[in-house]
């Protein structure tokens, strides 16, 4: 069984965290453990409360772990890393190329869809 950590040890791991996201989030618990209410800490920290509560949340129902970073989901790459090395090859070469002439949005769009 993990131990509960106390106000004042969440307290020092914020104020040794790195990510300013984590140390909010660290800082928000430790106020609540504190014994003041999310409502109370939300204004403190000048954050929506709601955020205090999914923190308070995540904290009281997976201890540190939840308060971690989740991973970020979004779009996924349109190009591989592949075609994306050989995207920057052709914009240097054009650049470099005696031709002359400016390498415009069309002609990467064409590129990329040859």
């Amino acid at each position: 069984m993990m131990k509960p950590e106390t106000a004042e040890s969440l307290l020092s791991l914020s104020k040794r965290e790195k990510n300013p996201h984590k140390r909010m989030r660290l800082l928000a618990v430790s106020l609540f453990l504190q014994c003041h209410n999310r409502t109370q800490v939300a204004s403190q920290l000048k954050v929506a409360r709601a955020s205090v509560n999914l923190w308070v949340s995540s904290y009281l129902g997976q201890g540190l772990a939840g308060l971690e970073d989740k991973p970020r989901l979004g779009k996924k790459p349109s190009l591989s890393n592949e075609q994306k090395r050989r995207l920057a090859r052709y914009i240097e070469f054009k650049a470099q190329s005696d031709e002359g002439g400016r390498l415009t949005g069309a002609d990467i769009q064409q590129y990329i869809s040859s």
